[in-house]
């Protein structure tokens, strides 16, 4: 049995409308671990539509988390945007509505062609 049935079953045995809520930090280049983030819940929330349940999922991108420091790949002059939340701060390629934008795009890009639904 593969571990998102196992976890389903016991959802299921629980509760009648499932919800799943997960998501990331949009703070610089999506990485493997965000990616987990999003199989983990779509297999979850497969497993239990499997087994009959009305599931929801919400991926959540947390554009308002701040941004902790001024990280390496960032041009000097995003200093002032520390502890500001990433979806006021500017793209860094001028080309979405905010440094987060930049960020997610490309990732949800990917999760659909993955057929991951988030």
């Amino acid at each position: 049995m593969h571990w998102a049935d196992v976890i389903a079953k016991d959802i299921a045995s629980k509760c009648d409308k499932p919800l799943i809520a997960t998501g990331i930090s949009p703070s610089g280049e999506i990485h493997v671990g965000s990616l987990r983030e999003a199989i983990t819940g779509e297999s979850v929330r497969s497993a239990l539509e499997a087994l009959g349940k009305d599931v929801k999922l919400i991926y959540l991108v947390d554009d308002f988390d701040p941004l902790r420091k001024r990280y390496e790949f960032l041009p000097e002059e995003y200093e002032k945007y520390v502890n500001m939340p990433l979806s006021d701060i500017p793209c860094p390629c001028g080309k979405h509505k905010s440094y987060a934008h930049h960020y997610v795009e490309p990732f949800i890009n990917a999760m659909k062609a993955c057929d991951v639904r988030c």
